[in-house]
Order: C-alpha cells, then sequence, then structure tokens
C-alpha cells in the first residue's frame, strides 16, 4: 500500500472519530476512538511505539512514544490541543528517517490539520 493510500485512511479514520465526538475530549478519548477506527478499517498498526533518539550515533531512550505506527510507515501523533500550529506538530513527532510523520488536533476544529512530512530529504 502506498504512503498516500495510508495517509488518506488515517485521516478518513481521524475525521470519522472528530465528527462523532467534536472537541473538548481527553486525548486519551480520541485515542481509544481512532485505535478502534483504525482496527475496523483493516490497517495494520501499532499503538504507543518507543522512539528512541539518536543522539552521535547511539539509541537513547529519550522517553518518546508515537501514539501509532500505522502499516510500519506513517507515525500518527494525536494532540488534544485548544489551538494547533506548526511548532506543536514539531515538538510532538520526531519522525525518524524510515517513515512518514501526521500530527493532527482533533479538538479544534471542523478540519484535521496535519503535517506530512517525507523522509527522504
Amino acid at each position: 500500500m502506498l504512503h498516500e493510500d495510508i495517509t488518506k485512511r488515517v485521516l478518513e479514520a481521524a475525521m470519522k472519530v472528530h465528527t462523532a465526538l467534536g472537541p473538548g475530549l481527553l486525548e486519551s478519548a480520541y485515542q481509544a476512538c481512532v485505535h478502534y477506527e483504525f482496527a475496523i478499517s483493516g490497517l495494520q498498526f501499532a499503538h504507543q511505539v518507543r522512539l528512541p533518539l539518536v543522539y552521535q550515533g547511539m539509541q537513547l531512550d529519550a522517553g518518546y512514544r508515537i501514539d501509532f505506527l500505522v502499516e510500519n510507515c506513517v507515525i500518527v501523533e494525536l494532540k488534544a490541543v485548544e489551538k494547533f500550529s506548526r511548532s506543536t506538530s514539531r515538538r510532538s513527532c520526531p519522525t525518524s528517517n524510515s517513515v512518514e510523520g501526521l500530527s493532527g488536533s482533533l479538538s479544534t476544529s471542523t478540519y484535521l490539520t496535519y503535517d506530512k512530512e517525507s523522509a527522504e530529504s
């Protein structure tokens, strides 16, 4: 499956959850519902995946956890924030060299704001 196809399915699941729940809930509520949507859609995913920090060639456990790793190539970070900004996505999702990152706010508006970066830079 292509990254674009996976990304489309991820965004559809997130929008379905946001449309059903609306804004104002805890991040854990959105995560539980997105987890359910991914499961029933047939996407392969892992939840709360450890992401080590690489510093001077050494992998260090800095406590990063990825909310979802979908199809082993797309990182999904959900954030329940009052206002979503580009800096929020940069802080919340330190993408690795082998995946694309999506960060989205499920609590601010009708539209999902997301940041998609290609790791092939």
